[in-house]
């Protein structure tokens, strides 16, 4: 009798398993309305201002699609309007470099080559918040994942600030671990193939890498009694991370905003930030402050 049952507990456990699989999920595309997307941060810095256009896609394809050929502009509350070429597919660059300033409010204004044309409303310039400190900490994330924190301390005395958003853009060395000072020469080809070994022509054991941020990050003072910002996590690196065995550095750009925009890429990160493709978040349009001038 207990062999009997033990061979029906295998037996039931081996069933289990073998239909506990994952099949494959076709996606199906039932209805799709294109729709542009508008994406530019106007900064305080003297420099070349951009402007990223492109159109939605549906989910069955690859690449997003940037929009060409489209009459971009931004104007300010002086009457000044700063013109903009396309650099690449749906990229579009000032031709001269502005900086916003303090006072003053901006507009920007977007004409598609069909002939539709979009409006920014008129937004005012934030109050200006410098970066105090950045420096780094070793220390366990969510008390499990050891690793390297970069921290950011940043302080408004005004309090007029509140509103923080955060980019990077870090650089580290690679050293080859097995690279060789000789290289292949084919002397010869098929159907003898022969080979020497020559010294390399150019010195390719040590090589730099840069990669900007590419995830929401952000961070608001509304609920503290001052406008400070103090030991807030703008990157982790695990510490079996490769990129800090030679050399790291890290450059952090620190954004004010207003509650508009904050709450704009907060609703964004919530529809796009999660790690399953199978959320309970419903995603769909997220509407910022730019409309169409026709409707």
């Amino acid at each position: 009798m207990e062999k009997v049952m033990g061979r029906s507990v295998i037996i039931l456990l081996a069933t289990v398993c073998m239909f506990n699989c994952v099949d494959p999920f076709e996606i199906q595309t039932d209805e799709f309305e294109r729709s542009v997307v508008i994406e530019g941060t106007i900064t305080d810095q003297n420099e070349t201002q951009k402007i990223l256009i492109s159109q939605t896609f549906p989910l069955d394809t690859v690449l997003m699609s940037g929009l060409s050929n489209a009459q971009v502009s931004v104007s300010d509350s002086n009457g000044s309007v700063y013109s903009f070429t396309e650099a690449n597919v749906g990229e579009y660059t000032s031709t001269s470099p502005f900086a916003a300033q303090a006072g003053l409010s901006y507009t920007l204004r977007v004409e598609t080559s069909d002939g539709k044309t979009y409006i920014s409303e008129d937004t005012p310039v934030p109050s200006t918040s410098s970066i105090e400190n950045v420096y780094a900490e070793r220390d366990f994330k969510d008390d499990a994942e050891e690793g390297m924190f970069i921290y950011v301390d940043s302080y408004d005395p005004s309090g007029e600030s509140k509103y923080y958003r955060f980019e990077y853009e870090e650089t580290y060395k690679i050293i080859a671990p097995f690279w060789n000072a000789g290289d292949v020469n084919i002397v010869s080809g098929y159907p003898n193939p022969q080979f020497s070994i020559v010294p390399r022509s150019q010195e390719e054991q040590i090589c730099y890498n840069t990669i900007k941020s590419n995830t929401i990050i952000q961070e608001n003072t509304t609920n503290f009694s001052e406008d400070r910002i103090s030991k807030f996590p703008v990157r982790f690196i695990n510490r079996d991370n490769y990129i800090l065995t030679h050399r790291y550095s890290i450059l952090v750009k620190q954004y004010v905003q207003n509650r508009a925009a904050f709450a704009y890429y907060e609703t964004l990160e919530k529809l796009s930030g999660s790690e399953s493709l199978f959320s309970q978040l419903q995603t769909g349009f997220v509407e910022g402050n730019i409309y169409a001038e026709a409707n």
